[in-house]
């Protein structure tokens, strides 16, 4: 999913321009419309943000972890714009993200994952997940990335539920257990399989990003208010609006 609809609602919180918040609008219905859907099991069901193939005009029900940004976006643009129903897509979403996390070995979320449905479940390069869990691997990597754990603390920001804290302290000791080396942190080459050893590298972002997220959502609400300022893409705060 393109970062686009979050320029544009951060745009208009900083300029009040209001040409932008009817863009932010237009792509989030978009997204509603032609994105988001349900990957169905007989047990549970899964919000889906896939990939629109323009080819087949068709949507591929699959998700990288860059997409896990998303949850928040949704749930900011909620706050600040009332609107409801993307409270709920994005409480929705944000559990997806966090069943990649729950359902792999070491605790951490693969990189892309696809899911389980008729048309999209003949493929043998698939692993599946242990307990049936309506999704497969595609890429296993752990990256270190901020998304999933920027939306926790976006949506325990905005609706004080502490399911979100309790996720993101899984993700902590995940890290701690899985990629704490004597130098630093590194990714995992497969987050099915520890053994398969470490990417051995600890991107820019992890520090900037995923340790901030995971940091304040712990601090108290009154640090870094969503009500106060914005974080751009790269996690550093802007205080709006600017006078």
């Amino acid at each position: 999913m393109t970062s686009l609809p979050q320029y544009l609602l951060k745009t208009y919180l900083l300029t009040g321009d209001e040409k932008f918040k009817d863009l932010y609008i237009s792509s989030i219905e978009a997204m509603h419309r032609h994105l988001i859907s349900h990957s169905q099991k007989p047990s549970e069901t899964h919000l889906v943000l896939g990939v629109y193939d323009t080819a087949t005009d068709s949507l591929v029900p699959k998700m990288d972890h860059l997409s896990c940004f998303a949850p928040g976006l949704l749930a900011l643009g909620a706050k600040v714009l009332n609107r409801p129903k993307d409270l709920i897509a994005a409480s929705g979403l944000m559990e997806t993200c966090i069943m990649s996390y729950q359902n792999s070995a070491t605790g951490l979320g693969a990189d892309e994952i696809a899911f389980l449905r008729p048309e999209f479940s003949k493929g043998k390069e698939f692993e599946m997940l242990p307990k049936d869990a309506g999704f497969y691997l595609i890429d296993p990597e752990y990256a270190l990335r901020p998304e999933t754990v920027e939306s926790l603390f976006i949506l325990y920001r905005i609706t004080g539920e502490g399911k979100y804290q309790e996720y993101a302290w899984e993700i902590v000791q995940s890290i701690e257990k899985q990629c704490r080396t004597k130098d630093g942190y590194s990714g995992l080459v497969n987050v099915m399989d520890a053994s398969e050893g470490l990417t051995n590298t600890m991107p820019s972002y992890f520090l900037s990003q995923t340790l901030k997220y995971l940091y304040l959502i712990f601090d108290n609400p009154e640090v870094a208010s969503l009500d106060d300022y914005i974080f751009n893409t790269e996690g550093h705060l802007i205080k709006y609006p600017i006078p």
